[in-house]
Formats: C-alpha cells, sequence, structure tokens
C-alpha cells in the first residue's frame, strides 16, 4: 500500500525489542534493497474462432522516482484483422498522502481501427488499513476514467474498484465499469461490466491468479467493446527467479458471442532495475 516508511519504522521497532528478529532482518533488507524501475517485455497470442489470428508484442517502464512521484511508459506493436498499428502509452503518479494518489495518462497510436488512436486516463486511489485481527488486512478503492478514441467511434468508460488484502498474502480485486459506446451517428448506449480476481500465494516463488469478467470489460480492441455478451475467465502464475527477475503467464478463454469464441495467452519476463 506504498507505506515504506511506516513499514521501515515498524520493522526497526520488532528488532529493537527483538520480537521477530530474523523475520525483521529479511523485511528491512528487502524495503532497503527495493529496486526503484521494473523493466517488461512480453508478447500474447489469440486465437479466434472466427477470424484470422492476432497477437502483440510490447515492452513496459515502471520507475518509482521517489516517495511521491512514479511513471508508466510502454510500447505495443497489435496484429489483427490483417491490420498493425504501433500504441505508445505514458502515466504519471502523484502520492498526495501515504494513503491517497492520482494517476493521469495517455497514449496515441495509428488510425487503424484495431486500438484506440487516442487515450486519456484519470484514476484516484485511496487505501484503508484495518487494526485488529480481521479477515480484510486492508483495502485500496480506486476510480477510473477511461476515454478512448477509435475510428468511428468513442468510448467512455467509468470503473470503481477495490482490491480486498486478505490473511497469507492474498489480494481480491472487485472491479464494476460502466462504458458508453458512441457510434458515427446518433447510437449511443451504456453497457456494464464486471471483473473479479483472486491473487493467491502457491510457494515462496510461486503466485497464481484466477479471474472471470462479464460484459465488454477489455477496450483495448473495438470488436470486442462491440460484443455485449462477453465472457471471460482463466488465469495465470507469476514465476520468481530471482529477488528481480520473474516471469509471468496468463491463459484466458473468452465467449465473445454465441458462436464466437477467442482464447488468449501470454509471457512476459520482468526485470527490476
Amino acid at each position: 500500500m506504498g507505506g515504506h516508511r511506516e513499514a521501515r519504522k515498524e520493522y526497526q521497532r520488532l528488532l529493537d525489542s527483538a520480537v521477530a528478529r530474523e523475520e525483521s532482518k529479511l523485511a528491512l533488507a528487502g524495503l532497503s534493497e527495493a529496486a526503484r524501475h521494473k523493466l517488461q517485455i512480453g508478447a500474447t497470442a489469440d486465437f479466434l474462432n472466427y477470424t484470422d489470428n492476432a497477437g502483440s508484442a510490447g515492452a513496459s517502464l515502471d520507475s518509482r522516482w521517489n516517495e511521491r512521484w512514479s511513471s508508466l511508459a510502454a510500447v505495443a506493436h497489435h496484429n489483427r484483422f490483417g491490420q498493425a498499428a504501433t500504441l505508445i502509452e505514458a502515466a504519471a503518479t502523484y502520492r498526495l498522502t501515504s494513503a491517497d494518489a492520482v494517476t493521469l495518462g495517455g497514449g496515441t497510436a495509428g488510425d487503424q481501427g484495431i486500438v484506440p488512436r487516442a487515450q486519456v486516463q484519470f484514476e484516484y486511489g485511496h487505501g484503508f488499513r484495518l487494526r485488529g485481527e480481521r479477515a480484510v488486512r486492508g483495502v485500496e478503492a480506486t476510480w477510473q476514467q477511461n476515454w478512448l478514441w477509435y475510428r468511428g467511434a468513442r468510448v467512455l468508460s467509468l470503473a470503481p474498484a477495490a482490491i480486498l488484502y486478505l490473511p497469507k498474502e492474498c489480494e481480491w480485486l472487485l472491479r464494476l465499469s460502466m462504458t458508453r459506446l458512441d457510434l458515427s451517428g446518433p447510437r449511443r448506449s451504456w453497457m456494464p461490466s464486471g471483473l473479479t480476481r483472486l491473487t493467491f500465494p502457491i510457494h515462496r516463488t510461486l503466485t497464481g491468479h484466477v479471474q472471470f469478467s462479464t460484459g465488454s470489460d477489455n477496450f483495448g480492441t473495438l470488436d470486442q467493446v462491440l460484443f455485449h455478451s462477453t465472457r471471460t475467465m482463466g488465469g495465470g502464475l507469476r514465476i520468481r527467479l530471482t529477488p528481480r527477475q520473474e516471469i509471468i503467464t496468463f491463459l484466458q478463454y473468452q465467449s465473445l458471442a454465441p458462436g464466437r469464441s477467442q482464447t488468449g495467452l501470454g509471457i512476459a519476463y520482468a526485470l527490476r532495475l
């Protein structure tokens, strides 16, 4: 939840009082060696039963400059429906307090019609720490708005979400979205969607997740926004190779409409610098 200073003080207090000495030493070492940058490169493949297969490849750099500022820069090359487009994105996050943060971002791509030619993102998040012996140790609530412009269509998405921090390092994400699709002409409609994802440790070097979403929760491609009856289920693994290197994988199945489906898989390598 971003409270590195508070965590360091608490671990030092436990170390000085000889309570959980070994655990405190390890935790302090992890905080002091925290990397400021994470470079990630990866690729995805989408197998569609109603048209040619699609895919993407990209890279991102997530940087934490100090306790207030962080940034994200990403580039991805997409191939879909015989078209190719390169999407460039950037975002900056400012931490107002130890529990509040604001993010502004945007992106641009060519006018091939498969990814947004322009997009703007706003997000506000607030974290709640829950004291005592509780099933939920903390909650991070967020409000996100996305504006996307495609060829011949505009999309506005309003998406409140909450991450519940559970015992044994488990996390549960709940997100609801309302999406307004403006096509050329007078046609306009709102579409609801929802997503839930549970992240859980399997081993000290292995973390898994499972998720389910309904509705047009993925706004990356226009064809997925147009399908109202989307259902997506899947999961993935995060494999920690070293304290600074990891492999991320995922596999998901998406029912887009009666008789139409998409199976996606992806893999990425992340290096912390």
